[in-house]
């Protein structure tokens, strides 16, 4: 049975048909791709890449050059190895959240 056009504009405003393909579309990533690039740890512009990531629906990678070993740091008593490996783990943990794949260009610490 055809809806009057009243039942229909109301139905409309229930469920917009716009606003439904939209959040039907929400899970669906995106064909383009970025990589972000830096020296060590932290050269990351973590703002734009989750940007990219979680607003945009970009698939996004972070290549890093080296761990961060040879930085200073007035926070923790980490240096050499031990910072690289701290450093490390928070850049990892940082990808995770966020949903970037992480590369390595070096093999230490």
């Amino acid at each position: 049975m055809p809806m009057t056009d009243a039942a229909r504009i109301s139905a409309q405003r229930t469920a917009p048909a716009g606003l439904m393909l939209w959040r039907a579309l929400q899970p669906l990533r995106g064909i383009v791709r970025f990589m972000n690039t830096g020296a060590h740890p932290d050269d990351e512009t973590s703002g734009m890449l989750a940007a990219l990531a979680l607003r945009d629906g970009l698939s996004i990678a972070y290549a890093c050059s080296t761990r961060g070993e040879g930085g200073q740091n007035d926070l923790v008593r980490e240096a050499g190895a031990d910072l690289g490996t701290l450093r490390t783990a928070e850049m990892e943990r940082a990808c995770d959240v966020l949903g970037l794949s992480m590369y390595w260009l070096s093999t230490s610490p």
